[in-house]
């Protein structure tokens, strides 16, 4: 499960835009809206490329916020 408030803080910290992150992982606005509130879970590949975008390197940080309990 997403934890929302730590991806949601990284994704502001970033400065980038959530349609810019939608599009890089290959989904729409909503679709993105619902992986970020959990409605839907990410794709190994899209967290990938998450974490790329979001500059998120430390192995527990990622899990923190993709894998979270």
């Amino acid at each position: 499960m997403t934890n929302i408030e730590l991806l949601k803080k990284k994704i502001e910290d970033s400065g980038k835009k959530k349609c810019h992150l939608a599009e890089k992982i290959g989904v729409s606005k909503q679709g993105f809206r619902n992986l970020c509130v959990g409605k839907t879970q990410f794709r190994t590949e899209q967290v990938n490329i998450l974490c790329k975008e979001l500059n998120i390197t430390d192995l527990n940080e990622k899990e923190a916020i993709f894998f979270a309990k």
